[in-house]
């Protein structure tokens, strides 16, 4: 599951998008950011982790990259959803163990980058074609089965 949203995640921002991880866990917003960095790092893309154990200067200077697109994928917890975090142009969130987060906690993430109706379906598109207007991010969800 993990590998299916780092590829939607990888669209995402090569078409120019922010994309958001959210994990239930410190714990496990630090194995995935463990896991995914070294990908990051072979195809030039920047990340982020965004927990509420950071001290609040990281915090801040977290979130200044974000809002900056300094950072294209930003894997966290529920402190992606709590003040201060705006994304500049947020494509694609993804939510881990979504059963673990209520209905308006999972919207919530959605709503702080696009700001617009529209969808972001052309995020699939084989030719990238630039929004004109802001895109409300695509949403996946993600759950372990037995």
């Amino acid at each position: 599951k993990t590998l299916i949203a780092l590829l939607a995640a990888t669209i995402a921002m090569e078409n120019g998008y922010q994309a958001a991880l959210m994990a239930p866990t410190e714990i496990l917003a630090e194995q995935h950011a463990l896991s995914i960095q070294p990908y990051l790092d072979k195809i030039g893309r920047t990340s982020a982790r965004l927990t509420g154990d950071m001290k609040r200067k990281e915090k801040d200077e977290c979130y200044a990259a974000i809002a900056a697109h300094q950072v294209d994928f930003v894997i966290g917890t529920h402190a992606l959803i709590q003040g201060g975090v705006k994304f500049a142009r947020l494509g694609l969130v993804i939510v881990d163990e979504q059963h673990k987060f209520g209905v308006l906690q999972r919207a919530q993430l959605s709503k702080q980058g696009g700001g617009g109706t529209e969808s972001a379906s052309q995020l699939s598109a084989v030719t990238p074609v630039a929004p004109v207007a802001p895109v409300a991010p695509d949403l996946l969800m993600m759950t372990a089965t037995p």
